[in-house]
């Protein structure tokens, strides 16, 4: 009698055991179905310590559950089925992080591509900046030879003006008793005008001088006219006036004899002369 009574105790041990898994399988399959597990559910409280629950979407953990519980039913019975549905959840867990990390390495080697990009063409960049700077260099070598060659040519051109000129002596000729300046000289005038508004440092001396013949305070007189009208024709075509100083001396310093008649043409006359002003007396110059 106590023999078939424990047979029949364990074969409603089993009956129980059996229905146990039942209902947890269903209750699994109901939750994948539905997908309405909460996982906040699964919180729980530690002395001193909350313990958070998993980030994975419910839907995701209800799944993982599921699957987790039907299987581990299958092969474990009611422990199995709760083992199983705690190891899908971790599961699913496991496969989103690794996701995660493969978009992330993802990210990052397009990041790193861009800098790599980002380094060549600024490589490229600092090249033809070089480049350019080093074809700057040369044009600008290039000027600097130039300017320098083309100083030494107006000093040479200068200093053989200055060796010429200085000293220099030119005459405006006149007809007897008159002080209109004849066209020829006009041009002439105007000529070197130009040419001494280049030459900046010269100055101009104007002389007047008259033949012997006729009264000596007259003859003062025209050769003082004669002097004022060469000075007047190089100030119209740009000499300063500042540059040209002028002196009447009348019928002295006479070049010729007295009584030659043929040498008088020569006593009727302007003479100009040049003479180099150094920097210093140019500075004074003008000043004044």
């Amino acid at each position: 009698m106590k023999e078939n009574e424990m047979k029949r105790n364990r074969y409603k041990m089993a009956g129980k055991r059996i229905a146990l898994a039942g209902i947890i399988a269903a209750t699994a399959i109901s939750t994948t179905v539905k997908a309405e597990v909460d996982i906040s559910e699964l919180e729980y409280d530690l002395p001193q310590q909350k313990v958070p629950v998993s980030n994975t979407p419910p839907e995701k953990a209800a799944t993982g559950l599921g699957v987790g519980a039907l299987i581990g039913a299958a092969v474990g019975g009611p422990v199995g089925a709760f083992l199983g549905g705690v190891g899908g959840i971790a599961l699913v867990e496991s496969d989103e992080q690794h996701q995660r990390y493969i978009a992330a390495n993802e990210q990052l080697q397009q990041i790193t591509t861009d800098l790599k990009l980002a380094k060549f063409e600024l490589e490229d960049a600092k090249m033809l900046l070089k480049q350019q700077e080093e074809r700057d260099a040369i044009k600008l070598a290039s000027l600097q030879n130039d300017l320098m060659h083309k100083q030494e040519l107006e000093s040479e051109h200068n200093q053989a003006m200055r060796a010429v000129s200085d000293g220099f002596t030119m005459a405006v000729q006149f007809r007897s008793g008159s002080s209109e300046i004849e066209q020829h000289y006009v041009t002439l005038l105007q000529k070197l005008a130009g040419s001494l508004a280049v030459l900046s440092d010269f100055e101009i001396e104007l002389s007047g001088y008259t033949d012997p013949r006729g009264e000596e305070i007259p003859n003062l007189e025209l050769s003082s006219k004669r002097v004022d009208k060469v000075k007047q024709i190089l100030v119209d075509a740009g000499v300063a006036k500042e540059r040209i100083s002028a002196s009447s001396l009348g019928e002295g310093e006479l070049m010729c004899k007295l009584g030659d008649t043929k040498g008088y043409q020569f006593e009727r006359r302007v003479e100009i002369n040049f003479r180099f002003i150094s920097e210093d007396q140019g500075g004074r110059l003008a000043q004044n």
